[in-house]
């Protein structure tokens, strides 16, 4: 019998800010109650989005576009929902079906190779979006560092100890706007293409040509905001996947990443040509705005980026940052307008105390001291 008070954190998709929460659960619904105040979130209206495996945090969200975001650290709450309300709650997923899940996706794998080339078009997309949600998170991180040897390799890396510094500060403030989030990476090249790019499993990828455009550590910020949330989202594995073709997606299903863990030149290949649906790209964008408005970071940097340095690259012909994005002034319009919908959140202030210096600091990645 589990227990039936549980606590965790609530973003309430109204502030940017996150509050502790007391979870009470019952036959209906959840009772969540915060210093702030109480709400009822009914079984129907909830969405898990992440607890799938043993040790992950319960992750539900309720709502959209910028959904009411509840994390549960303790992964057996789940079962608790699942004892309580077997009924409602038998969307969400259960963990007594865990047992069952490697026999399944081994059963379904080795049917996609008997299909045939009738059904290729539609069959692997359709895998895609459902295996996708249910990879183990050290599954997406083999596959990220196959690829990162290729594209990042060592010796193409910014060393400088004082920028290294600088861009773990700033990552480390995003992250503390994700609670119960998995801890993610930036590595710098040193590369005067203008480039930013996610990896499964959370590693990105900024150039020193595009570190070079970024007006402030806030700037850079928005643009790591955005390629985080498409780790989070999982917009890169199902684009990866999705390009690997029926052997290779075979090969992901029953042996996991060890299945890839020699084709780091092929993830790379699917990752330097890989493009966005747009749906992806303007989700990305309103998950990185609210993400830095929680970390208490200017909104207006991040939309100042793409209005200024990306608008003034996209008039002289698109960077390959740009290729797959929306139109830039259409995108600038809607995040604006997603900025006026969302309160102030806690106090903005500097990323880096030395933020002004931020012209001779960028320019260290390139610094052959």
């Amino acid at each position: 019998m589990h227990p039936r008070i549980w606590s965790g954190w609530l973003l309430d998709g109204k502030t940017a800010g996150r509050q502790a929460a007391e979870i009470h659960v019952s036959g209906e619904g959840l009772d969540i109650r915060t210093a702030a105040g109480s709400s009822w979130w009914p079984f129907e209206e909830l969405r898990l989005t992440q607890g799938r495996y043993g040790h992950e945090p319960v992750r539900l969200e309720r709502g959209a576009p910028l959904p009411e975001t509840l994390v549960i650290g303790d992964p057996a709450f789940l079962a608790c929902l699942h004892e309580t309300a077997p009924g409602p709650t038998r969307r969400l997923h259960d963990p007594v079906a865990r047992r069952f899940r490697g026999p399944l996706i081994w059963l379904a794998a080795a049917a996609i190779p008997a299909i045939g080339a009738a059904v290729y078009l539609w069959l692997i997309p359709w895998v895609v979006d459902r295996v996708a949600p249910h990879i183990p998170l050290e599954w997406e991180r083999g596959l990220g560092q196959s690829a990162l040897q290729v594209l990042a390799p060592e010796d193409s890396r910014c060393r400088d100890p004082e920028l290294t510094r600088a861009v773990d500060r700033i990552a480390g403030r995003l992250s503390d706007a994700e609670p119960g989030e998995p801890p993610f990476q930036v590595i710098l090249v040193n590369h005067d293409a203008v480039n930013a790019f996610a990896l499964p499993g959370g590693s990105v990828v900024v150039t020193r040509g595009l570190l070079e455009e970024t007006a402030s550590p806030e700037e850079l910020a928005g643009v790591i905001a955005h390629e985080l949330q498409h780790v989070r989202l999982r917009h890169v594995t199902r684009r990866i996947l999705s390009g690997l073709g029926t052997g290779m997606l075979v090969r992901v299903l029953t042996r996991g990443a060890d299945g890839l863990a020699d084709h780091g030149a092929l993830i790379a290949h699917e990752l330097a040509a890989l493009r966005h649906s747009r749906a992806d790209e303007l989700e990305a964008d309103a998950r990185g705005l609210r993400m830095c408005v929680a970390a208490g970071v200017d909104p207006e940097a991040m939309i100042g980026f793409y209005e200024n340095s990306l608008g003034r690259l996209e008039s002289r012909g698109l960077p390959a940052f740009a290729y797959s994005h929306p139109d830039m002034s259409e995108r600038v319009a809607r995040l604006r307008a997603i900025a006026r919908a969302l309160p102030a959140g806690p106090p903005r202030t500097p990323l880096l105390e030395d933020g002004a210096n931020w012209t001779s600091l960028r320019a260290r990645c390139g610094d052959p001291r």
